[in-house]
């Protein structure tokens, strides 16, 4: 029978069951030169893969070893997956031939030692990924050869130390990720040679300790992410040298106490989040520095109180997130400095009441969210008119979010009715329901509440 004819039909013909033979799909397409035995059972590294093969995917195979020389023929090769096999090495010999490949998926092995010198071969591999393996510990000699990385995963592995210039043979790295680690501590020797690295990700760790100038060597990195570790305290000196910086993510540690100025030399910074922490107060010292921060993120924590002028050094934002904390009262003076923020979210606070010019300092304030506090009324007089001279002493254009609140509707909010109707407040748009909720007109919709006006 021709060997093409592979996969067994069963098909029933009246009473009698017929079986017919159907062609394999093709492992070899020459249009894409594309060549795949994904998920094959494959326990070795089949041996008739054409030469001019461009991308071969041999994931979710069972294959534990590869021979010396076995790809010596895929000189064209660009992409190669070895992902989700039973390797448990990587050496020299296993890449002759592969000085082509751009990009080497590696992920979901159980790879616990990778020999001296593993990848010299892999002269132009830009993307090396070995997420989810067994390795404990990383060693300058590993990567030597991968003259062109410029990115490297090693996510979700059993690396509880980085030994000092360990990454210094990739120099022309940008992306390297390191979350879901054992880390504990940075240190500053951890990024020697890193001079061209632009996105670090230390998510998922257990840091709790940051070196003093740890990341002083990454002049020209723009993203560090340092979410869901075990920081207590941030220290003035904790971020120097990464005048680069653009997205600062701090979410979800346990940062009790800020330094006053431990921001000072983010000077680039556009996206900090300091969200799902347990701060408690805001002071206005601690924002220095990072007058060209857009987004700030502190939701989720334990803030009772927001000193006045807490953020007179962030002209340049656009969006506070303050929902998810502790606040009962405002003051117009928290907002001195905000004259770009255009949202703020003051959702599932403990507000009872905002008070006259409660909004002060905000000419250009376009989104208010007040969803889940414990307000009664919300009166005309809550805007600074002086800020909107060219509106009628409103904002030009307002969306509100109000729902969840135990509203008493009456002549009070009127003006919100005659905002809407004028066109300046816009339609609400709550998450359950059409807008806020009357608890004196119960189960009635807040376009259909006549508020007597």
């Amino acid at each position: 029978m021709n060997n093409l004819l592979t996969q067994p039909s069963i098909l029933a013909v009246g009473a009698v069951a017929v079986c017919l033979w159907q062609p394999a799909a093709a492992e070899y397409d020459p249009e894409t030169g594309i060549y795949d035995k994904s998920n094959s059972h494959l326990t070795e590294v089949p041996t008739d893969i054409p030469a001019e093969s461009k991308e071969v995917l041999l994931f979710g195979n069972e294959i534990s070893d590869i021979k010396p020389g076995a790809f010596s023929h895929l000189r064209q090769c660009k992409v190669f997956h070895l992902n989700h096999n039973e390797l448990t090495e990587i050496r020299a010999d296993m890449w002759q031939g592969l000085g082509s490949v751009e990009k080497l998926v590696f992920s979901r092995n159980n790879v616990s030692q990778i020999e001296p010198g593993a990848f010299s071969a892999l002269s132009s591999c830009t993307e090396l990924n070995l997420d989810h393996n067994q390795l404990s510990d990383i060693r300058e000699d590993m990567f030597q050869g991968l003259n062109s990385l410029a990115t490297l995963s090693l996510r979700g592995n059993k690396i509880s130390n980085l030994e000092p210039g360990c990454f210094s043979s990739i120099s022309s790295c940008k992306t390297l990720i390191l979350s879901d680690l054992l880390l504990t501590e940075i240190r500053s020797n951890m990024w020697e040679g890193l001079d061209s690295l632009e996105t670090l990700s230390l998510l998922m760790n257990n840091i709790r300790m940051i070196e003093p100038g740890a990341f002083s060597s990454l002049s020209s990195c723009k993203y560090l992410y340092l979410a869901h570790n075990q920081l207590a305290r941030i220290n003035s000196s904790m971020f120097e040298g990464l005048s680069s910086l653009e997205v600062l993510s701090l979410v979800g540690n346990n940062i009790r106490e800020i330094e006053p100025g431990s921001f000072s030399t983010l000077s680039s910074c556009k996206h900090l989040s300091l969200a799902s922490n347990r701060l408690t107060e805001i002071k206005g010292d601690l924002w220095e520095g990072l007058g060209a921060l857009e987004v700030f993120y502190l939701f989720n924590n334990d803030i009772e109180d927001i000193a006045p002028g807490s953020f007179s050094f962030l002209s340049s934002c656009k969006r506070l997130s303050l929902h998810g904390n502790k606040l009962t009262h405002i003051r117009g003076s928290m907002w001195e400095g905000l004259r770009s923020l255009e949202i703020l979210s003051l959702s599932s606070n403990y507000l009872s009441e905002i008070p006259p010019r409660g909004f002060s300092h905000l000419p250009n304030l376009e989104h208010l969210h007040l969803w889940n506090n414990n307000l009664t009324t919300l009166e005309d007089t809550i805007f600074e008119p002086d800020l909107y001279p060219d509106s009628d002493g409103h904002p030009a254009s307002l969306s509100m979010r109000m729902g969840g609140n135990p509203l008493q509707c009456d002549r009070r909010m009127c003006w919100i009715k005659e905002g809407q109707e004028e066109g300046w407040i816009q339609p609400f748009e709550e998450y359950f329901k059409p807008g806020p909720e009357c608890v004196n007109f119960p189960g009635r919709d807040w376009k259909d509440v006549n508020l007597d006006c």
